[in-house]
This record gives structure tokens, C-alpha cells and sequence, in this order.
């Protein structure tokens, strides 16, 4: 198993002896000294990187170690924490510079799905206490999360479809079984029903409803970009799963700017996942009705209404996939009188 060294340590502290705050100052009084920062220490946190690759396909059970999971605090969690508050530190200004520069990294993609494969084993539950350390591996995921969201946006925002793509590439390839992008989409499922459970039996203030956008990006977009996973994640019981999600992210839990963006950037997943598969059949706008979806749908709208004062024009996010579902709906209940939204 891998650890982190004394020197390594100090890396994740303070590159070259600057602590984090004399970074930020650094980067603050200059846009252009991001890049320098991040080039400097770059190649001293891929070689960590690398090493925390190699300890995890040296184990057994490359996904579910237990020994690896047990020790997420000393060996995920300390470098995806560094990338992801050194991420937060550059102004919007340099960030597609910073995502272009992690994206074109040999190996960084890899290194990303690596360790989301490594912290997707589901969390502690009453029902499944199988983790020893559950709230470290839900901040080990968050931090692995906001990377990818912020690397996988900023790379759609600048129209680069070769590097995003390969994002997703990277999230396949790392998975052991044949049909990889199945496995990964599985996983998240998997996942993001024992979300809502640990939600539900823990405090409110325990649960970091990130988590969930995460599990909803990276499962959305495996299933748009390949068919195949998209008609196994149907199989797999998909409409269920996310009816429940967007039901449990319509629900009031506590919220500040930042847990509220989470909450509506996960729900837009959500929907935009329901319209594609409302268009295709009206067999799976019944599944979603079964789950009492409308109660979600119309929840939402209410949602849309406390968005902007939070953050304006957010709620647009949500608004268009909700019109089209509705608009869908209206056109089935024309055509199908199978369907009966009633």
C-alpha cells in the first residue's frame, strides 16, 4: 500500500515552502503567475499521482480494496484535496488555461478515473456499513468531483470536443471488466442510490449534496456518448434510480450557495437524462410516472423561483429541460392513452 513521504507531504502543504495562502496572495496580484504556479509544481504532483496508481493495481480487487479504502485519508484524499483548493484559487480569467494544461497532462485523465473508481464504492449506510471511514471517502469523491466538473466545463465552454472527450474516454478505460463505459455507468447507479440512503439516515448537515452532481455528470454523460451503455442502463433499472434522486434533490435540506448550485446542477442531470429517454418511448414515461415524478417535476418549478436569490439566472438551467419533459409529456397523454399523468 502507498503512502505519502515526508517530502510529498510538504508538496501538498506549500509547494517549495510557500503555504497555500502565500500562493493565493501570489496568483491574486497577477493572473498570468496561475500557470507559472501550476508548471512549477506540476511534475512533482504527477509523480505522486503515478505512484498512487501503481499502489492501486497492485492490489487484489482494484476497485473495492478494503485496505485501499481504509487508508483514503493518507493516500487519495491529501492530493485530489491540493488539485482541487489550487483549482479554486485561479481566477476564472486563467481556469481553461489550468483545465487545457490538467487535460493535455499525459496520464492525468487516467490519474482522475484511478481515483474515482478507487473513492465510488458506496458509503457506510446503517443498512451497509461495509466502509470503516465513511465521511473521509465522501470528501475524498467530492474533491475527485469538483475537479472533473470544473476541468469537464471549462473544456465544453471553450468548444474543445477532442479533450473532453477523451475525459470521458479516461473514466472507460481505467474499468477491468469488457464492457467498461456498462461497468462505470453501473457503478454510479450503484452509488447514487446508497447517496440518498446515507442522506436520509444521517444529520443534515453531514451530507454534501456534490456528491450527487457528481454521480449524476459523469453517469448522464456515459450514457448520452455511447448507446450501448444507455440501453444497459435502462436494464439496470435506470429510470427508478434517477426518479428517486431528482425526488430526494427537490426535498429541503440545508442549504448555502454552494450546496444550493450543487443541488440544482445535479437535478439538471437528472432531467436532461429523463428527456432523453421520454423521447425515445412512452414505456419509460410510465416507469417515471410509477416513481411519481410529476410531484418532482413540479417541486422544481418551485426550486427555479428561490434560484436567483442565491444566484441569478440560474434557475434557467433547469427551466428548459423541465418545458421540454412537460412538453413531452403533454404529447404522450394525446397519443398513448396508456399514459395518464393523473
Amino acid at each position: 500500500m502507498f503512502f505519502l513521504t515526508e517530502d510529498e507531504k510538504t508538496i501538498l502543504s506549500g509547494i517549495r515552502g510557500h503555504s497555500l495562502i502565500e500562493l493565493e496572495q501570489f496568483i491574486a496580484m497577477s493572473p498570468t503567475n496561475a500557470l507559472d504556479v501550476w508548471r512549477s509544481f506540476w511534475p512533482e504532483v504527477v509523480g505522486i499521482l503515478t505512484k498512487i496508481k501503481l499502489a492501486v493495481k497492485l492490489d487484489d480487487e482494484r476497485i473495492a480494496s478494503l485496505s485501499f479504502q481504509d487508508h483514503l485519508d493518507d493516500t487519495v484524499l491529501p492530493i485530489w484535496t491540493y488539485i482541487d483548493t489550487m483549482l479554486m484559487m485561479v481566477p476564472v480569467s486563467e481556469s481553461r488555461d489550468i483545465s487545457h494544461l490538467l487535460a493535455t497532462t499525459p496520464d492525468f485523465l487516467s490519474h482522475l478515473a484511478h481515483a474515482y473508481l478507487a473513492t465510488i464504492v458506496p458509503v457506510a449506510t446503517p443498512q451497509n456499513p461495509s466502509s470503516g471511514s465513511p465521511l473521509s471517502t465522501m470528501e475524498a469523491f467530492t474533491r475527485i468531483g469538483r475537479v472533473t466538473n470544473r476541468l469537464y466545463l471549462d473544456l465544453i465552454e471553450t468548444e474543445n470536443d477532442v479533450e473532453s472527450e477523451n475525459l470521458l474516454k479516461s473514466f472507460i478505460s481505467v474499468s477491468t471488466p469488457a464492457d467498461n463505459a456498462r461497468h462505470v455507468a453501473a457503478l454510479c447507479l450503484v452509488r447514487a442510490m446508497h447517496e440518498v440512503a446515507y442522506a436520509r439516515s444521517t444529520p443534515t448537515e453531514n451530507f454534501d449534496p456534490s456528491i450527487l452532481e457528481f454521480v449524476m455528470f459523469i453517469f448522464k454523460r456515459l450514457a448520452v456518448y455511447d448507446n450501448d451503455v444507455y440501453r444497459a442502463s435502462l436494464k439496470n433499472g435506470s429510470i427508478a434510480v434517477i426518479s428517486r434522486v431528482t425526488a430526494f434533490q427537490t426535498q429541503r435540506f440545508a442549504l448555502d450557495l454552494f450546496a444550493f448550485k450543487a443541488r440544482i446542477f445535479a437535478l439538471r442531470e437528472c432531467l436532461l437524462y429523463f428527456c432523453v429517454c421520454f423521447q425515445e418511448s412512452h414505456y419509460w414515461v410510465n416507469k417515471a410516472l410509477e416513481e411519481d415524478i410529476l410531484l418532482s417535476f413540479v417541486l422544481c418549478f418551485s426550486l427555479i423561483k428561490k434560484c436567483d436569490s442565491f444566484s441569478p439566472k440560474i434557475g434557467s438551467i433547469l427551466e428548459e429541460p423541465l418545458i421540454l419533459i412537460l412538453q413531452i409529456l403533454w404529447c404522450y397523454t394525446k397519443c398513448y392513452l396508456s399514459v395518464d399523468p393523473y
